[in-house]
């Protein structure tokens, strides 16, 4: 129910825009895969815009609290600890749900990767088509020796991209490697199709 719910109509509207892609390119799906990740990046910009600015909000309250958070738990025990944060909260108008705002470009993504996994994944026309070495778009590309090279050029750009953000903490660049390499695990046998559209 869900998925019909949720999912259904983004895969429909991600298969749209493919098949559209694909007529506009006469059929080169891979270069299709490419546009297609360019087309949504473009349409997504203004949400990742604003989870940029909640993620710029939260950074700069916990440069606030921490330091105080840090006091409290040094100085308080017990029932008095728990007031003290409270009030500290409190006094801040914040609530530590809002860390989750920490993670909100990722959020705002996973529905439109998993919508893209279920269509790629899905999609007869990719079936034994071939891209850039990749034999068939539909299958994991066992591009070194039956190793897939693509999920590993995904990490390492995500890696990379980690690295060279100026304003990520240390925490946020730790959250950042876990995630990188539990998209590792998770794609690593996915189709190739879906690589080339999520790298």
């Amino acid at each position: 129910m869900w998925y019909n719910l949720l999912f259904q109509p983004l895969v429909s509207i991600f298969q749209n825009i493919y098949l559209a892609l694909v007529a506009l390119t006469r059929n080169h799906l891979g270069l299709s895969l490419i546009l297609l990740s360019v087309v949504m990046s473009v349409l997504l910009r203004p949400f990742m815009a604003w989870a940029a600015r909640m993620q710029d909000k939260e950074r700069k309250i916990q440069a606030i609290l921490t330091p105080q958070i840090a006091e409290i738990r040094r100085d308080y025990r017990g029932a008095e600890q728990h007031a003290a944060l409270s009030a500290l909260y409190k006094r801040y108008g914040y609530n530590p749900l809002y860390a989750l705002r920490s993670g909100m470009g990722l959020f705002i993504q996973l529905p439109f990767l998993m919508a893209a996994y279920a269509m790629l994944s899905s999609l007869e026309i990719l079936r034994g088509q071939a891209f850039w070495g990749v034999a068939d778009l539909s299958r994991p590309d066992g591009l070194l020796w039956g190793v897939n090279l693509l999920p590993l050029v995904m990490t390492g750009i995500n890696v990379l991209a980690t690295l060279t953000a100026r304003n990520f903490s240390r925490r946020e660049r730790a959250q950042a490697f876990v995630i990188a390499g539990l998209f590792l695990l998770l794609l690593y046998s996915a189709p190739s199709a879906l690589l080339i559209y999520w790298t």
